[in-house]
């Protein structure tokens, strides 16, 4: 018996940990529950270790188990990725991965990352989107994500400060009784608003405290109120929900450009918080291959050259 496990039993074992279920796991692999199974079982019995407890309630990974999928997954992706990149072609290109943050990526990173690639057709982006920080078992060469910037083992190039403003929609501005410009809007006024609109956030809560605080109006504004409001796991949906006249949002800068534009929002105050987690390109130190040192050269020059 070989050592090493097939690529087949350790995909049954992925899926299985991911789903918690031999029989969707089947599904997914177009393998029938049984098959599953005894792939498992031959597994556990090579690796001379339980993978999982199986119980009537399904699945649960062991301490073992746990440990190994950890371990091996980014090793599964990175076959996946390099034989769907052999199939495609982009072995005769250098490949580098990227991943990004959904919203950032669509309101403000691709466009830049499509004139790289129209200025550097030798070169494949393979771009991954993810919701959270970049995991240190992500199988890529960089990552685009807000932080404080280059840490022990990772280097780090500032691409953009996030300075957050207060917006509102025209229509709900009008209906608590205000023009719809607003050229200079009394300090009180502000807070009247901001009293009657629920204040809508992200999973960073933070900014709205730090914004009243930066204002001098945070003892204006019940604590209850501050704490209320509904909470959005993306930037994205509360500029949906502003938009919406839902209520009153902290935006940054790079995605209320064009709805202001288009009159869909309004700031009410010019006064913006800069976050000390901007966004950043990061990627491990000393890991310059031609093609990610193309990358960073170019995002170099074009933060050089004030791209918006």
């Amino acid at each position: 018996m070989s050592y090493y496990p097939s690529y087949t039993a350790l995909k049954c074992l992925e899926v299985s940990a991911r789903l918690l279920s031999l029989t969707r796991a089947g599904r997914e692999l177009h393998l029938t529950q049984g098959a599953v199974s005894h792939h498992i079982s031959k597994l556990e019995e090579q690796l001379g270790v339980a993978l999982f407890e199986r119980h009537a309630g399904g699945l649960a990974l062991t301490a073992a188990g746990t440990w190994f999928v950890q371990q091996m997954t980014p090793a599964i992706r990175r076959i996946e990725q390099a034989t769907d990149g052999l199939r495609s072609g982009a072995h005769r290109q250098e490949l580098v991965r990227i991943s990004v943050q959904p919203t950032f990526a669509d309101y403000w990173l691709m466009p830049k990352l499509n004139r790289f690639s129209l200025d550097h057709p030798e070169i494949c982006l393979d771009i991954v989107v993810r919701s959270g920080d970049a995991d240190s078992n992500d199988a890529v060469d960089a990552w685009f994500e807000q932080s404080t910037g280059a840490a022990p083992g990772i280097d780090a190039l500032k691409i953009l400060d996030l300075i957050y403003k207060p917006y509102v929609s025209p229509g709900r501005l009008a209906a608590l009784g205000y023009a719809r410009m607003l050229p200079a809007m009394a300090p009180e006024s502000l807070v009247d608003i901001l009293r009657r609109s629920p204040l809508l956030k992200t999973t960073a809560t933070q900014v709205w405290e730090n914004w009243l605080r930066q204002k001098g109006i945070i003892s204006q504004i019940d604590p209850e109120h501050l704490g209320d409001g509904p909470r959005y796991a993306m930037v994205s949906l509360v500029l949906r929900a502003v938009m919406d006249g839902v209520g009153v949002a902290l935006l940054p800068g790079y995605l209320t450009a064009a709805p202001l534009s288009q009159g869909e929002l309004l700031c009410l105050d010019e006064e913006g918080w800069q976050s000390d987690r901007p966004y950043h390109m990061r990627w491990a130190s000393g890991s310059r291959a031609r093609g990610l040192a193309t990358l960073i050269d170019w995002m170099e020059r074009e933060m050089a050259g004030g791209a918006p």
